[in-house]
């Protein structure tokens, strides 16, 4: 089965690459939603289904496996997605510091008969951040396509005190569910 990964994401590339999978990058072209009604789960889980059909649409629609994902940071019934600008993202991490937060990792899957989606949680602390510390980071990590303005493979030990569940799910691409529900449908990995 021909494996479709609906994002131009390199931390998902590189993740699914680690995994063993052989698979191809199809990017999708949709404006994912910041609906917080919907809730961590619900609206991470709707972007990655909205991502996947866009793709999935495009293709063949035979023999192949298309994955949507989307990871929203959340704190306190509020989503973090990506920063538009330096401000923003200086704004986010000084909202996020000294505090825990979860990120959650929404995967769908597309088949030509069959739609699994499901959403995996990690909890992150952030240490006290000091405006010097968030400044510096920025500058030094590229976190502009990033939700929650942070990349927890790079850097993240200068701002994260802690986290819980998976590290993959944090970085974009929960690698234990992933690899079993893709079993499931039939692709093998290599």
């Amino acid at each position: 089965m021909r494996l479709i990964l609906g994002s131009g994401s390199p931390r998902r590339r590189e993740i699914l690459t680690k995994m063993g999978y052989s698979f191809e990058v199809i990017t999708a072209d949709v404006e994912e939603s910041d609906d917080e009604r919907l809730g961590l789960e619900g609206l991470s889980i709707y972007n990655a289904k909205l991502k996947a059909d866009a793709v999935f649409q495009r293709l063949s629609k035979t023999n192949c496996a298309v994955i949507g994902s989307d990871t929203v940071v959340w704190l306190e019934g509020k989503a973090y997605g990506k920063p538009t600008c330096v401000e923003d993202a200086q704004q986010m991490l000084s909202e996020l510091s000294g505090k825990t937060h979860q990120v959650g990792t929404g995967v769908a899957i597309v088949t030509e008969t069959h739609t699994d989606v499901f959403c995996e949680i990690a909890e992150v602390t952030f240490k006290e951040l000091s405006p010097e510390v968030i400044k510096a980071y920025i500058e030094d990590v590229p976190i502009m396509d990033k939700a929650g303005s942070y990349a927890i493979q790079d850097g993240g030990e200068r701002i994260i005190q802690k986290y819980s569940g998976e590290f993959e799910c944090v970085m974009g691409l929960p690698v234990l569910k992933l690899t079993t529900k893709l079993k499931e449908i039939g692709v093998p990995s290599i």
